[in-house]
């Protein structure tokens, strides 16, 4: 069934009620907190919709388990993450747009950006980043916000001199991994594999690079922080799934060489209970923080948080809008990543991919890791995931990779933040269109 014509009036419905929501109340600041509160309720259900259910995916894809099962223990585990941190969702609502320039307008129109690319992908079934979209949304309003006020761009937004830098350096190494990669693998006939590969590691390394400079010389810069660390989290989290999976694949052959396969995969299975439980647990940590930050976004409008303090009640309220969102609208992502992007998946896969995504994923969450200023950036669960499972599959057999299902993957990773800036900034011309 073609998707367009629902997609296409998705995204107007949207659009309409946003609109409509500000016109009918206005922007004051009690007015904008309950609109921008309600945004951070959707938004939260389209991350359990989309990242959640990739925290769970590895489970399912090795039948370790159910769908139900997998579903309670992510949203059990998201729920003990949400309440457990603050770094991320400080950054995200502070590190982008200052809190000083942060208007109603702005917010509400980065937030609708979030929900509007997000609710495409989830209706395709594309396992996109709901983190990215979010710091789009954010980071295209406030530059429509500069744009439209003086024609300085960067005017609302936390810009440093680091910040373009980071990006020609990324993008370039995005191309030269690409191209390097079908070069070293066309002669092998995997080009196309190949060619993602290259893209994930060269990105990763010279992301790695920049960010040790920015730890070493002790700089606070986040903004530019953010960029590096959500570009060199899938190349690490690829690295690390695969050498889990080579150090296990060799240990379990030489522990058990004279048990019966099926035997050490129900021994395996079961060690993926406590792996969904913690990889849904660092999705709570860092993920399920954007939510968190949406509601913190409002206290600041509303003028019910000077100090950008977060209250328990905006975990509390994340971590039920996340669970909600799991159970109503994760199946169609779920399908994609749990079966159609890795064609064979074992529960030993599982379980590396699981872990190494975890880990990534709760070095980025916390504030300081063995002694280093990581800072709390917001990296995405779906990467890390994704990433990971990947690895897992290049170091077994690379024909395991669906080129066409991961192609289209890493093609949306790469569009998420300028898709979702355009329709933050979008949504802020619209405003100011209409004198809202």
């Amino acid at each position: 069934m073609n998707k367009t014509p629902r997609t296409l009036c998705l995204v107007l419905l949207e659009i309409g009620l946003i609109i409509l929501a500000v016109k009918i109340f206005g922007l004051s600041p009690s007015s904008a907190f309950w609109i921008i509160i309600g945004q951070g309720v959707i938004f939260g259900m389209l991350n359990g919709g989309n990242d959640l259910a990739n925290a769970i995916a590895a489970s399912v894809a090795t039948r370790a388990l159910g769908v139900t099962a997998a579903v309670s223990v992510a949203s059990l585990f998201n729920f003990a993450g949400t309440l457990s941190g603050e770094a991320v969702a400080k950054t995200i609502a502070k590190g982008i747009v200052p809190p000083e320039l942060l208007s109603a307008q702005i917010a509400i129109a980065g937030v609708g950006g979030a929900i509007i690319s997000s609710s495409i992908a989830t209706m395709r079934g594309i396992p996109i980043s709901i983190t990215h979209s979010l710091v789009g949304g954010i980071f295209g309003a406030g530059l429509g916000a500069g744009l439209i006020a003086n024609g300085n761009p960067t005017k609302n937004i936390a810009w440093d001199p680091f910040v373009l830098d980071a990006l020609i350096s990324i993008v370039f190494a995005f191309a030269v991994g690409g191209v390097a990669g079908y070069m070293l693998g066309r002669n092998k006939g995997r080009g196309i594999e190949y060619s993602l590969i290259g893209c994930i590691a060269i990105t990763g390394l010279t992301a790695t690079a920049l960010f040790a400079f920015l730890l070493v010389s002790d700089s606070h810069i986040k903004l530019t922080k953010i960029i590096l660390g959500i570009s060199l989290a899938p190349f690490w989290s690829m690295l690390i799934g695969g050498l889990i999976l080579r150090v296990s694949d060799s240990a379990i052959q030489a522990l058990f060489a004279n048990s019966r396969q099926w035997k050490v995969n129900q021994w395996l299975r079961r060690l993926q209970w406590p792996a969904s439980a913690w990889l849904s647990f660092t999705h709570g940590l860092n993920d399920g923080q954007n939510i968190v930050a949406i509601f913190l976004l409002a206290s600041i409008v509303g003028g019910l948080s000077e100090t950008g303090e977060i209250v328990l009640w905006m975990q509390l309220a994340a971590a039920g809008a996340m669970a909600g969102g799991t159970i109503l609208l994760g199946l169609p992502v779920l399908r994609t990543t749990s079966s159609e992007m890795i064609k064979k998946m074992d529960p030993i896969d599982g379980v590396s991919a699981q872990i190494a995504a975890a880990f990534i994923i709760y070095v980025h969450s916390i504030k300081n890791f063995i002694g280093l200023n990581i800072g709390g950036i917001p990296i995405s669960t779906t990467h890390a995931s994704v990433a990971a499972m990947m690895g897992t599959a290049v170091v077994k057999k690379i024909s395991y990779l669906s080129v066409n299902v991961t192609g289209k993957i890493l093609a949306s990773w790469v569009i998420t933040i300028p898709f979702a800036a355009f329709w933050g900034m979008l949504l802020l011309v619209i405003f100011n269109l209409l004198k809202l």
